[in-house]
This record gives structure tokens, sequence and C-alpha cells, in this order.
């Protein structure tokens, strides 16, 4: 809020985190006027080719060359409205798996909200990763409301239920390309806590079929109440 303020979008790229960094690019050929200001939640995955694909808060862009912003295209909506495809939210994070599928989490629903259309987590899946292809998998709407990860009722391994009253920021932590953990920010409820400090919180993932992980054993030893297993994402 105020004069000039803007959410201009830009991409820059460095080896390590501690640069030194390339001059940023913008964005705002492809997201055009009406949105050239919006924050974009920008989540991209680069292919071995050299080419990428971008989740926004709304749609699918392509991109021949990542390193070149002008080869950077809209290319529609993300969902399959006609076969159980719902908004993606925002703060999308983007990853291909060992079969070559890509899926997306994201923090979406109606917040303060429960049931399949709350406040929670969502994951969303394509074999092409191509707009109007992305769906939801089919999952029971008593098992942690219909949601990917929940925001309240957490379970930790002292036999304490913690509920949040945001749970956004959702990425996850691999080993060898397959998620073990997830990360995501969360605030605490200030109407049962009369706290609100944020932080992060890392919970680890079930994956059907596959050993625990050495980064599972070391993630656990960084803390005395971990939370317990969360969601599984493959079969």
């Amino acid at each position: 809020v105020g004069v000039n303020k803007t959410l201009y979008s830009y991409m820059s790229y460095s080896k390590t985190a501690n640069g030194p960094w390339s001059q940023p690019q913008s964005l705002a050929h492809v997201t055009g006027t009406n949105l050239a200001h919006v924050d974009l939640n920008l989540a991209p995955v680069i292919r071995a080719d050299g080419s990428a694909e971008f989740w926004t808060r709304w749609n699918i862009w392509q991109a021949d060359d990542w390193k070149n912003v002008s080869t950077y295209r809209d290319t529609g909506q993300a969902p399959d409205f006609l076969h159980d495809g719902i908004w993606e939210g925002e703060d999308p994070s983007l990853w291909i798996d060992q079969n070559g599928h890509y899926h997306i989490i994201s923090h979406n629903g109606e917040r303060g909200k429960t049931g399949t259309r709350g406040d929670c987590g969502r994951h969303m899946f394509s074999e092409s990763g191509l707009a109007g292809t992305w769906r939801v998998p089919h999952t029971l709407k008593d098992d942690l409301g219909g949601c990917a990860y929940p925001r309240t009722n957490i379970p930790f391994e002292d036999g304490s239920i913690r509920s949040f009253y945001r749970r956004e920021r959702p990425h996850l932590i691999f080993d060898n390309n397959i998620p073990v953990a997830l990360s995501t920010a969360v605030v605490d409820s200030p109407s049962l806590t009369d706290r609100d400090a944020s932080y992060s919180l890392i919970q680890l993932v079930a994956v059907h079929g596959h050993e625990t992980m050495d980064i599972v054993t070391h993630l656990k030893s960084a803390s005395d109440n971990f939370p317990e297993t969360l969601f599984s994402l493959f079969s």
C-alpha cells in the first residue's frame, strides 16, 4: 500500500546462494499489463534439455531456455476442470518424479474453514505438465479432510496435537528424487495460544515402497519433538 508500490517479478540466477547473481530480468512481458505488478509465486522446474516449466498463481508457463526470459510464454490455466481439477491456490512447489510425471503442492482453500474446501495443502499432478491437464488425486474426504497436508490436528511424537492458524509456503525435501520431508511456514493460532509466532515446520513424508532415508535420521536428530508421518504421495 502506498505510492509507487509494486510487486513486479524478475528472474535472476546464481550457482550458489551467496552469488554472484545474474542481472535481474523482468517478467512483465509474460504477465501482461494487468498482472505486471502482481507477485506471481513463480515456481520453476528445469528439464534436462534446458527448457523449463513454471507455475504461477493461475497459469502454466513454458520456456525453451530457462536462462532466456524472452522464450517464456504463458500457456493457460493449469487445472483439468472436467476431471476433478481445482484451483491451484498459492505458494506452489513444482517437481518431476522418477517416472517423468509432474506434481505440485500448494496452499489452497477458504481460510479458517475445514473440510474438503478448507484452508490446507493441496497436491496436484499431470503426466505431461501441460496447461489444462492437472488433476487432484482421489483423496477420501475423511482422510486429512481431503487435504494433502492439514493445518489442524497435527500429531507430534510426544503425543501432543497442534493446530495452526496458517500453514503455507510448502516445499518438499528430496533424497535421490524421492520426497522424504515437507517444510512449511506456520503461524500459531492466536485464538488458542495468544501467540502469533511464525516459524518453519518440518514433517516426515510416507512414501510407499521406499526405505527410510539417511536424511530422516538427520532431521529427527535436530528436534526432540518431531511431527509424525505426514501423507503419501506415491503408490
